[in-house]
């Protein structure tokens, strides 16, 4: 059997299966099963060390044949005490059968799942009064004999030295006893402090099996266990402040761990052979690196009173698969779940409490690889953010692929980076007035198509973080209430637009923007694709880069501000331009990409000052300059203006000539150029929605 046999699974007679599955080398396969009517059973093999304390399907000796899947139950028989120890597959199930009197798990076809493994010895009980005399008490002869031991009382190094010398001791139980000063050294020049377990205390102490440590310790220094290599659990308690380096070094081992004090160090870092972890109630922290590099845990639950998981706590924790975070917890720092790649799911308690934890980067999010959110064991599906929370943290959700939907209330004021990132299945959003302000990267890489919103006037007011950030870099239709916007009228209590406000907005067709805006922002109308005509009301001061970029289908554009700047330069889908009458400056290139340009119309009697390259020589050439009645001369006169080779007057005495000759009922509605509905038209600019779904300006003088 040693060596590469060439074979993972083998087939043997009934009733025997469970002989070779704990059988040197056979048990070394994958599968082992026995056929009984054409139905194969697989070993539950049951490994006994000592008495027998338990059963498997009421068999206390080898174990049973089930077929995959059948319900194994264990259970306790005769005196399982304190001292003995109960494992199925790496997992310690003691305390179950102390507390239920039975356990049952599913039966697989790999036997070494299905291992039952049990140590239990006859117990010495020792109390030591006066330390240094643990040896008298047991006696020199005896020493070999002594398997299992519970002592109490003071112990010094001449009691610990005595303890070492039990070449056969497989458990040992010191919960009641007190380490202190005094007695010989342990170990080569090492001695006993008190409440310490001291440096290479039980060093290369191969037969330990399991260890009950004093509950008055403080401290575990340097390889206290070094080479301990069978055993296989171990309580760290409640009392414990400090674990000193490498003090679980080569204990190769070691499965179970049990940890009841209230910080969690790095003390078990890289130890691959660790499958389970339980904390106590008074574990408040897992420190940075804790467990990183645990490949074998499978499954962790932090218990609540845990505030805060440092960074790199499981990094690595390549088997871990599920995990679950109390309410308690409020951070949880960088790549504390890096490299965690079998993780396929995280279980919460209170969505509120996940809201408000801060994650730190990235990687640190649980969700980096668990795409799966659960509620109390639920996967979350239709997320309803609580009123309670007034911020969804950063990375939050992110890459949470389940969700299809997220109602965030009206306290809600912020949404961090990459909130909802990655949320896939997120295909529509509501956002409340109260959010004034989203994260980079908030809703990136999901299907976003639509969000809806219920005030323009606090949509501008958002303060976005990055270009990513924005919900309509993927949403490209923007509804208030629940109807798509086609024609934006912004309100005039706005006195700026926001970068990325309308970014990618492709479902726009019209915006009017009122004299009360004094400034754009970067982006503001980018990749608006569907926009077609826009008004820029006559305080706007400032337009930032890019603010209209890629708007393709831009072909009508009115300009009512004192000074134009080059805002729309690389348009060349405009063809039609209004200056207002109180435009007096437009700078140098702002039209010059515009090639398209059939219609410059400038409203004010004076000439705006402009620049040989405000426009293209090509617009001098085609293009049509209309100016008011009675001014065509001091145009062909004023620098530059006097390019254009066509020059005509117009009548801006009343409405335009193409509107005048409008049906009146094909008129939806009119509105002011700041953005207020009326019922007749105003002197002035004018915006008019035809009921065909067209936009048109209107004049009056």
């Amino acid at each position: 059997m040693e060596g590469d046999i060439g074979v993972t699974s083998i087939e043997v007679p009934v009733g025997s299966a469970c002989n070779y599955a704990i059988a040197e080398n056979w048990n070394l396969l994958e599968t082992i099963y026995s056929v009984q009517n054409n139905v194969r059973l697989y070993p539950v093999p049951l490994y006994v060390n000592g008495e027998s304390i338990v059963s498997v399907n009421g068999i206390s000796e080898l174990g049973v044949e089930v077929e995959e899947g059948q319900v194994v139950k264990i259970a306790k028989i005769n005196d399982l005490a304190s001292y003995g120890l109960v494992m199925q597959y790496n997992s310690n199930i003691t305390d179950v059968l102390l507390d239920n009197g039975n356990y049952t798990f599913k039966a697989s076809s790999h036997h070494k799942e299905n291992m039952i493994e049990t140590f239990a010895y006859k117990t010495q009980v020792v109390h030591v009064s006066e330390s240094g005399t643990l040896l008298n008490q047991i006696g020199i002869p005896n020493i070999d004999n002594v398997y299992s031991l519970k002592v109490s009382g003071n112990l010094n190094g001449t009691d610990i030295l005595a303890i070492r010398k039990m070449t056969n001791l497989k458990f040992l139980d010191m919960e009641d006893a007190n380490i202190v000063d005094g007695g010989t050294s342990y170990y080569q020049d090492y001695v006993t402090s008190n409440n310490a377990i001291g440096d290479y205390f039980f060093k290369e102490k191969e037969n330990f099996v399991r260890i009950i440590l004093p509950k008055t310790i403080t401290e575990i220094k340097s390889h206290a266990f070094d080479g301990c290599k069978n055993m296989i659990t171990i309580t760290v308690p409640t009392s414990v402040t400090s674990v000193g380096s490498d003090a679980f070094y080569g204990c190769s081992g070691l499965t179970s761990v049990t940890i009841l004090c209230s910080t969690v160090g790095s003390w078990f870092n890289g130890m691959m052979s660790i499958k389970e972890v339980v904390f106590g109630e008074g574990v408040t922290s897992i420190s940075n690196s804790a467990f990183n590099g645990c490949s074998g845990l499978t499954s962790v639950t932090i218990p609540n009173g845990v505030i805060s998981i440092g960074r790199y706590a499981f990094d690595g924790c390549s088997g871990l698969a599920s995990v679950t975070i109390p309410s308690s917890v409020t951070s949880i720092d960088d790549a504390s779940f890096r490299n965690c790649t079998a993780l396929t799911s995280v279980n919460i308690h209170d969505i509120a409490a996940w809201c408000n934890i801060r994650f730190y980067g990235s990687n640190s999010n649980p969700l980096h690889y668990a795409h799966h959110l659960f509620l109390n064991g639920e996967v979350i599906k239709d997320l309803v953010i609580p009123n309670s929370v007034t911020s969804i943290g950063s990375s939050a959700f992110c890459d949470c692929c389940d969700l299809t939907s997220v109602t965030i209330p009206n306290s809600v004021i912020s949404i961090g980076s990459g909130a909802f990132k990655g949320c896939s299945g997120l295909a529509f959003v509501t956002i409340p007035n109260s959010v004034t302000s989203i994260g980079a990267q908030a809703f990136q890489d999901c299907s976003l198509t639509s969000v809806n919103i219920h005030d323009i006037a606090a949509w501008c007011n958002i303060r976005f973080s990055q270009q990513d950030s924005n919900p309509l870099y993927y949403a490209h239709h923007l509804y208030l209430n629940g109807e798509e916007i086609k024609d934006l009228v912004i309100p005039n209590s706005i006195t700026s637009i926001g970068k990325y406000t309308f970014y990618k907005c492709s479902g726009l067709m019209a915006v009017t923007i009122p004299n009360s805006v004094t400034s754009i922002g970067y982006d503001a109308f980018n990749g608006c694709s569907g926009l077609t005509s826009m008004t820029i009301g006559n305080s706007v001061k400032s337009i930032e880069t890019s603010a209209f970029y890629d708007c393709s289908s831009m072909t009508s554009v009115t300009l009512l501000c004192p000074t134009v700047g080059s805002w729309f330069n690389g348009m060349t889908s405009i063809k039609e331009i209004i200056f207002g009458e109180g435009v007096t400056s437009i700078g140098e290139r702002v039209f010059q990409d515009c090639n398209d340009l059939a219609s410059v119309t400038s409203l004010n009697t004076t000439p705006p000052e402009i620049q040989s390259n405000t426009f293209s020589e090509e617009t001098y050439t085609k293009a049509t300059l209309k100016v008011p009645v009675g001014c065509q001369t001091i145009y062909w006169l004023h620098p530059y203006w006097e390019n254009f080779s066509k020059i005509e007057e117009i009548d801006t005495s009343g409405i335009d000539d193409i509107i005048a000759n409008e049906d009146k009922d094909a008129i939806e509605q009119i509105y002011t150029i700041d953005g207020k509905p009326t019922d007749v038209m105003q002197r002035g600019l004018n915006i008019i929605r035809m009921k065909d779904g067209t936009t048109k300006k209107v004049w009056v003088k």
